[in-house]
């Protein structure tokens, strides 16, 4: 078995399927999505804040100075939070769009070492080896439902050029494609 340095020295890379394409945008809208589920309800209610608190001082509900002070200050803090937090759902929106469009490539292997990931319980890390036989330098996290040596691995990456977000990859053992894999995604 050879290893390989980089993706592009593997043999077999490949456009998805529709249905990788599919399953692949499902679970990492659902990974995102779930990680920032905390700013997609607080955004609003700090926007909603910051709007009364601003508008509330310039209509003079406050009458001595150091209240309208700290109102507005607290409502330019607030408005600036929740600012930051529509710009922070744009940016996932536009992390999520290459997997659900297919703009990314993929290879088929299989797990060629398995060995413990004391991070994340459930998650093990992976050496990809290609279906031609090249293993791939470094680990990768998979979930360790059914994985064991030999299982079958789908690397999905993003090469730095084709993506503001830098170089992207990712394996997917057929578990992780499943409809109860994508709901136990990290």
């Amino acid at each position: 078995m050879t290893t390989a340095r980089s993706i592009e020295e593997l043999d077999g890379i490949r456009v998805p399927t529709q249905e990788e394409i599919a399953r692949i945008g499902r679970y990492m809208r659902c990974y995102y999505q779930d990680n920032d589920r905390l700013t997609r309800i607080l955004m609003p209610a700090f926007l909603v804040l910051g709007l009364l608190l601003v508008c509330g001082v310039l209509l003079g509900v406050a009458k001595a100075t150091s209240q309208r002070l700290a109102f507005l200050l607290l409502g330019l803090i607030l408005l600036g939070v929740g600012i930051s937090g529509m710009v922070h759902l744009r940016t996932l929106e536009a992390r999520i769009r290459p997997f659900e469009q297919g703009a990314f490539h993929v290879v088929n292997g299989s797990v060629g070492e398995i060995s413990p990931n004391l991070r994340y319980p459930g998650i093990q890390n992976v050496r990809f080896v290609s279906a031609g036989g090249i293993a791939l330098d470094g680990y990768y996290e998979a979930r360790q439902e059914e994985l064991q040596l030999g299982t079958p691995l789908l690397l999905v990456f993003i090469k730095k050029d084709e993506w503001r977000f830098g170089d992207f990859q990712w394996v997917f053992t057929p578990f992780m494609l499943t409809e109860e894999g994508i709901k136990k995604h990290r």
